[in-house]
């Protein structure tokens, strides 16, 4: 019994002896390997810093924005009194101007202004439906005052509408012009007058890519800037009309009395 009791406890003894010996050298391969891979990371490491010169990259500054110094319900509230003062202008201009046009230029040849400025409207369809594109486009960047992209897509906007009118719009305005005494149909000695008067109106839509401009103002919610103006424009225009048309009439009243 205590023959067998001794072989037990010897035998114990040396599993135990074993499972550490086992235990120690696995441990010291997980060491040499966790010391081999340090040491291959730190080469590697200082491998591509000797090729990479270039210093540690840092944080890229933010675009600049060109955000509105006023909130915007004042913004829209600026651009609806524009507009109701330009709306304002436009009428009274039209109360004004609309006798002397009558009296100094004749109801033919403003019937037929107005029809060929009626005809060349049409033009617009050509560019298919370009400018709401665009200003969706332009909205996105603008309601957020990204400079940069706005900047981007009002160039690459500016090129593609310039392309449109001097290949599309421009031709097709140049033989709709040349036709135009047909189309309204007036006598014959105004014929050629309409004709060249409307090929030389044709040169606004050398200004058609400029209209992008507005857009930008428009989607930054400065409609205001856009009605005021447009309302500049409709007065100046009124009063040289008027002015022209007071000194015709001057110069023909001395005219008769001499």
């Amino acid at each position: 019994m205590t023959f067998a009791t001794s072989n037990g406890a010897l035998f114990l003894n040396g599993l135990r002896k074993s499972s550490l010996a086992e235990t120690c050298k696995k441990l010291g391969q997980a060491r040499g390997k966790s010391a081999i891979r340090t040491i291959l990371k730190s080469r590697i490491e200082s491998e591509i810093e000797s090729l990479d010169p270039d210093p540690p990259a840092t944080v890229a500054e933010p675009p600049p924005s060109f955000a509105p110094a006023r909130s915007r319900s004042e913004l829209a509230f600026f651009a609806w009194a524009a507009l109701v003062l330009r709306s304002i202008l436009t009428m009274a201009a039209g109360f004004i101007t609309t006798p002397y046009l009558l009296r100094f230029l004749g109801a033919e040849r403003l019937g037929a202004f107005r029809a060929s400025q009626q005809w060349m409207s049409y033009l617009a369809f050509l560019y298919v439906g370009l400018g709401p594109t665009l200003v969706v486009l332009l909205l996105r960047p603008a309601s957020k005052g990204d400079l940069a992209g706005t900047v981007g897509v009002l160039k690459s906007g500016m090129r593609i509408t310039m392309r449109q009118m001097l290949w599309v719009a421009l031709p097709a305005g140049l033989v709709l012009a040349w036709f135009m005494p047909e189309l309204v149909g007036v006598s014959a000695s105004l014929k050629s007058e309409l004709r060249w008067g409307t090929l030389f109106g044709l040169a606004a839509l050398l200004l058609d890519p400029l209209d992008l401009f507005r857009t930008v103002l428009q989607c930054r919610q400065l409609g205001s800037l856009v009605n005021l103006g447009l309302s500049l424009q409709t007065v100046t225009i009124s009063a040289s009309q008027s002015g022209s048309h007071g000194s015709d009439g001057a110069c023909q009243g001395n005219s008769s009395q001499t």
